[in-house]
């Protein structure tokens, strides 16, 4: 989504919500919590991480991101 809104043009993209935990739905930790297949486990680690896509992405593009503090 970072990646298109930026192509599209995007002077600012801006997040009103935490990512407070890493994406469980990434490869990695897929492999971590599934008991799988070697070639299965194998395929899912030639995959990116989900975060570290959205990190590269953040990175690319004019993002305001805030901070939440605890009280």
């Amino acid at each position: 989504m970072v990646d298109q809104l930026s192509a599209f043009g995007a002077d600012v993209i801006a997040f009103d919500l935490v990512f407070s935990s890493p994406d469980r739905t990434s490869p990695a930790r897929i492999v971590e919590t599934q008991d799988l297949p070697e070639a299965v486990v194998n395929a899912l680690g030639a995959l990116p991480d989900h975060d570290r896509v959205f990190q590269d992405a953040l990175a690319k593009a004019r993002v305001v991101a805030g901070m939440r503090l605890k009280r």
